[in-house]
């Protein structure tokens, strides 16, 4: 009898959690956590371009996370921004996407042997222009926004975990993007949104 009930208890439970995991939200794809509203453009049209370039002497690793941040980056810019109607164009130009990893000098000897310390630093910079040209392609105004990021890379981290670091710091360089991106279109561009 007691070996029904407790089946019956850990079933009860395990179907409580499975459905509190089918009710959660879900989370936006591209660029962060919860979904926004696009910010609307009293334009014709919405240009996304990346002008974005890399270092000289950059490595496979860099090129493969500078490329998956920019394409990141153009989505989120693609789904966040769109013309509401009116005369002109909004260029959106990402002007730099990179995600490079620095080494950091480590201690030597018998101090370094026991202290787990940063060897590499992911850094991570983006910016973006978004102009709001007339019909004959002069820029009536303008907004810019540069974010840059830094995370540790502790001593011993492997190629996988490394990656994972380099995926979370997009993730939060896309969340920072976004932020301040509302802020400068709101300081710089507020008169040509569509409220």
């Amino acid at each position: 009898m007691r070996t029904g009930f407790r089946f019956a208890l850990v079933s009860a439970v395990l179907a409580l959690m499975v459905a509190g995991c089918a009710t959660a939200p879900p989370k936006s794809a591209g660029g962060g956590g919860e979904r926004r509203e696009p910010l609307v453009f009293a334009v014709e049209k919405v240009e996304v371009v990346d002008n974005s370039s890399l270092p000289a002497g950059t490595t496979f690793i860099t090129k493969r996370r500078s490329r998956e941040l920019a394409g990141r980056l153009a989505g989120m810019l693609a789904r966040g921004i769109e013309a509401g109607g009116g005369p002109g164009t909004l260029r959106v130009v990402i002007e730099r996407a990179v995600l490079l990893e620095r080494p950091v000098e480590t201690r030597s000897g018998i101090s370094g042997l026991f202290t787990r310390e940063t060897e590499a630093l992911l850094e991570g910079s983006v910016a973006v222009r978004l102009s709001v040209l007339d019909d004959s392609g002069f820029q009536r105004a303008f907004a810019r926004v540069k974010v840059e990021r830094q995370r540790a890379v502790p001593e011993g981290t492997s190629v996988a975990s490394r990656d994972a670091l380099a995926r979370g710091l997009i993730e939060d360089l896309l969340d920072q993007t976004r932020d301040a991106l509302e802020r400068s279109v709101e300081d710089n561009l507020a008169a040509f949104l569509v409220i």
